[in-house]
C-alpha cells in the first residue's frame, strides 16, 4: 500500500504548488513548471536507478534462462471474459470521476467561499487521506469480501460530493467533507 502512495503525495503538493505558481507567476508558467518539474525528476531517477534483471544479466555476460511458468488466463481468454470488461469500465469511470473532482476541487471550494490558499490547503489533505485509505484497504483486503470493500470504497466519494453542494467557508468543515474522497 505504501509503495503506491507516490500519487497520493503528488495529490498533496500539486494543488499548493499550482496555486502558489499561478498567484505569483501566472498560469502559463505554472503549467510549464508543473509539467517539466516532475518529469525531469522522474526521468533522472529512472535513468539512474531503474534497471531490470535482464539488464544486469546482459551486462555480466550470463545467459538469460527461461522464467518460471505462469498460470492463469491467456490474453485472448482475458479479452473474452465479461469480468475483464466490468473491471475495465468500472475502473475507467471511477478514475474519471476522481480526476474530474481533483481538477475542479480548488475552483469548487473557492466558489463556496474559501480563498484560493485555503482551498489549496483543503485539496492538500487529500494526499494523506489517500495514503490512509490505501493502508486501510490493504489491511481489509483479506478480511472483507472483495465486492463489499470495493463497493464501500467507491461509494465514499458520494459523501464528499453531497457535502460539497452545501455552501460553507469553514476550512475545517471542508477538510472533513473532502476526507472520504481520499479514501
Amino acid at each position: 500500500a505504501t509503495t503506491l502512495s507516490g500519487t497520493a503525495f503528488a495529490t498533496s503538493f500539486a494543488p499548493l504548488a499550482a496555486t502558489w505558481l499561478i498567484l505569483h507567476h501566472g498560469w502559463r508558467t505554472a503549467y510549464i513548471v508543473l509539467g517539466l518539474g516532475p518529469t525531469s525528476i522522474v526521468l533522472v531517477l529512472a535513468l539512474l536507478f531503474f534497471h531490470s534483471r535482464a539488464d544486469h544479466r546482459h551486462g555480466s555476460g550470463a545467459s538469460a534462462g527461461a522464467g518460471p511458468a505462469l498460470d492463469g488466463m491467456t490474453a485472448q481468454e482475458g479479452l473474452r471474459s465479461p469480468t475483464f470488461y466490468k473491471l475495465l469500465f468500472g475502473t475507467f469511470i471511477a478514475y474519471t470521476v476522481m480526476v474530474a473532482a481533483l481538477i475542479h476541487m480548488i475552483p469548487m471550494l473557492s466558489a463556496s467561499g474559501l480563498d484560493p490558499i485555503a482551498a489549496a490547503f483543503v485539496a492538500f489533505t487529500l494526499g494523506p487521506t489517500t495514503v490512509l485509505g490505501k493502508i486501510i484497504c490493504g489491511l481489509l483486503v483479506n478480511r472483507v469480501p472483495g465486492h463489499v470493500l470495493c463497493a464501500t470504497m467507491l461509494a465514499l466519494p458520494i459523501v464528499t460530493f453531497a457535502a460539497l453542494m452545501t455552501p460553507s467557508d469553514s476550512t475545517t468543515l471542508r477538510i472533513l467533507e473532502v476526507t472520504p474522497l481520499g479514501m
